[in-house]
């Protein structure tokens, strides 16, 4: 039981004590009349429920602003819920066309590259036998050419891999932050189960109070019409 509910029960206990205690005269006592007895019995009675109306209208607040706090957190748990599904859904669009540009842009280069390293390949094949420097030189020319080609196939590999180590980064970090939210998350639910504990047990307070408060009331109703024959 926290000091929080050791209050409350305090708080009933104590303001019961002092408002249901009720100084009955003794059957010596004959400076007080009758009359007097019954007027002081009702004024007595009076100010005790007075003082009920008073404990339960502040205990209702407090029910109340548990209440509210519990309402608050849930809506403020639907509303992280719905920001993380919205992150991510976004961040995953955002990595899927990154690497849809990545590899449209990767095929088209390479298939420019095939298509021009078969175009020089069919061309030293019907070249036949080379007799003169011009054409040996022309050679060298496209085979220098096909070097090149081969390095600027490589440099997009590498380009590819990079842009699929970036995604996997930004993955990571994605998964941290949906992490912490879920952490956030599973404390706010620990709050509004300690909230819904305390609504009980006040709750269940509450019911035993009336009844203490009806049955002390019922023994000062009887004690009025007996001092008032």
């Amino acid at each position: 039981m926290s000091s929080h509910d050791i209050s409350l029960e305090e708080f009933f206990r104590i303001n019961l004590e002092k408002k249901l205690l009720i100084n009955v005269p003794e059957a010596d006592d004959t400076e007080l009349t009758s009359g007097t007895r019954l007027l002081e019995v009702r004024r007595q009675t009076q100010e005790i429920d007075q003082g009920l109306a008073f404990q339960k209208e502040e205990f209702s607040l407090k029910m109340e602003n548990i209440e509210q706090r519990r309402i608050e957190l849930m809506k403020k748990k639907e509303n992280d819920a719905k920001r993380q599904r919205a992150l991510k859904k976004a961040t995953d669009e955002e990595k899927q066309r990154q690497l849809k540009e990545v590899e449209l842009s990767t095929l088209k280069e390479l298939s420019a590259h095939v298509i021009e390293r078969k175009d020089i390949s069919d061309q030293i094949k019907n070249r036949g036998t080379i007799e003169q420097t011009q054409d040996y030189d022309e050679i060298k020319d496209l085979l220098a050419r096909y070097e090149t080609l081969i390095t600027t196939y490589n440099d997009l590999l590498l380009r590819s891999q990079e842009a699929q180590e970036s995604i996997e980064k930004e993955r990571s970090r994605l998964l941290h932050l949906l992490e912490a939210k879920n952490d956030t998350i599973l404390s706010h639910n620990n709050e509004l189960s300690r909230l819904h504990d305390i609504l009980e047990i006040a709750q269940r307070k509450t019911v035993m109070m009336e009844h203490e408060i009806d049955k002390k009331t019922k023994e000062s109703t009887q004690r009025t019409l007996i001092l008032g024959k």
